[in-house]
């Protein structure tokens, strides 16, 4: 990809949440926010009525996820690209990468459901969908399939579950990756930046990478040699990265170990993978 973005940007879209997480990064970076209670109240400020609608336009299904337990997801997020905003290896990614990440960061959770404290293991898969069905509205360029094979690529993905009994919960069910990745190329192409926004947001929850935390259907090392690329590998590490510092940004302690934790997956997994 070349080093200036020739796709769709978050910042053109969404302006003013994009100056709002810029302004999160600044005041952590300088000490003037200092608690997960103060950034819930500075996110819930923000998040008015008419700004849900702004997002939702943009990322359908924005405001279903942000009603979910108190909009605990919805913070999560703005942390996110808080940490990633603040994040040593986002400053030194290229152009093309820091776009597509930030896309990726909007929609890794879209379809997140929180309920009862429960974990929802599946969302990775259902985020994808909801991702490919909406870049063509936000102006990512989609092939001639998009229209006759969309929607049933779209169900695909929300039917590949594992139901695992009755307290444990569903779990994606990869035998239907080769289906699902060959779908993405269908509606987006192999490479374009459309099909790596929606293969990292499908993949986000499928690499084990912290040790407290393992993924509940992670993907085999076969698997991982098939489907992960290096391209792909640089933005789920960004990812990683982010995500993590959506829930530890202010648990320095811990936050600086789940970092090196998840460096050390991604090395090893950049060194497995093909060139």
């Amino acid at each position: 990809m070349t080093n200036e973005p020739g796709f769709p940007t978050i910042d053109r879209h969404l302006p003013e949440m994009m100056a709002f997480a810029r302004g999160l990064a600044n005041d952590f970076r300088s000490g003037h926010l200092q608690s997960w209670q103060a950034l819930t109240q500075r996110v819930d400020d923000f998040f008015s009525p008419a700004m849900l609608d702004t997002v939702e336009a943009v990322a359908p299904g924005w405001r279903e996820m942000a009603a979910y337990a108190q909009g605990v997801t919805q913070v999560h997020v703005m942390c996110a690209f808080t940490g990633l905003l603040l994040c040593h290896e986002f400053e030194h990614a290229s152009r093309a990468q820091q776009e597509l990440i930030k896309w990726i960061v909007l929609f890794h959770d879209i379809a997140k459901q929180v309920s009862d404290g429960k974990s929802d293991r599946i969302h990775g898969f259902r985020s994808a969908a909801k991702a490919g069905a909406a870049l063509r509205g936000i102006g990512f360029a989609v092939t001639a399939d998009y229209d006759s094979y969309g929607d049933a690529w779209c169900a695909l993905v929300h039917a590949a579950i594992v139901r695992r009994g009755e307290t444990a919960g569903p779990i994606q069910d990869n035998r239907k990756l080769p289906e699902i990745i060959d779908g993405i190329g269908r509606l987006f192409g192999r490479d374009t930046a459309a099909s790596l926004i929606v293969r990292t947001v499908l993949f986000h929850m499928s690499i084990n990478i912290i040790e407290e935390y393992p993924a509940a259907a992670p993907l085999t090392d076969s698997e991982s040699g098939r489907y992960l690329d290096r391209e792909l590998l640089a933005l789920l590490k960004l990812m990683s990265l982010a995500d993590s510092d959506g829930w530890e940004l202010f648990r320095p302690p811990t936050r600086e170990r789940y970092r090196r934790q998840t460096l050390a997956v991604f090395d090893k997994l950049a060194s497995n993978c093909p060139t």
